[in-house]
């Protein structure tokens, strides 16, 4: 049986491992995602999400043993509707207990924190080529509303360079 709780600081290495086998996962997705060194400055990421004001990070364990996690934090802003949202930062689930339900209880417990807190929208980010993340998470009812697209500088050059310029 799954349980859940609440991340400690106890479980600072556990939480920098799943972040580095999130960062293999979504590069292996998607080889053209921006590269990170997941061995650097992740560390005070990683404690800031479980001691931060309106942060939270929930450990999913299975016989005492971690096999996934949540994080996301509620964000008040002054001069956007809605004024607060959920911000889901990342989740990862063990291979081998995926499909059991471990992923909707985390997300589950994270919206009763976020609830409390008065969020009226959640937002999350997933690679593009991340299959599981994008049918998990559109199965839960996120569809996009913002397109994020990036280029190398060289290929919008060469782009750039096949248009006629215009002089006025």
């Amino acid at each position: 049986m799954t349980e859940t709780r609440p991340a400690t600081t106890d479980d600072l290495e556990t939480i920098l491992t799943y972040r580095r086998k999130l960062q293999h996962h979504l590069q292996k997705s998607n080889p053209r995602i921006w590269r990170r060194n997941i061995d650097h400055a992740t560390r005070e990421e990683a404690l800031d999400e479980i001691t931060g004001d309106r942060k939270w990070t929930i450990i999913a364990e299975e016989k005492h043993k971690p096999v996934g996690y949540i994080s996301g934090r509620a964000i008040t802003r002054g001069d956007e509707e809605p004024p607060t949202i959920g911000v889901i930062s990342t989740m990862w689930v063990e291979p081998g207990h995926r499909n059991r339900g471990i992923g909707t209880r985390l997300v589950r417990d994270l919206l009763k924190r976020f609830s409390g807190e008065g969020v009226q929208d959640i937002t999350l980010r997933y690679v593009i080529g991340n299959t599981e993340a994008e049918a998990f998470w559109t199965d839960l009812g996120f569809e996009p509303r913002i397109t994020v697209a990036n280029a190398e500088p060289s290929r919008v050059l060469d782009a750039l360079s096949k248009k006629p310029f215009n002089q006025e």
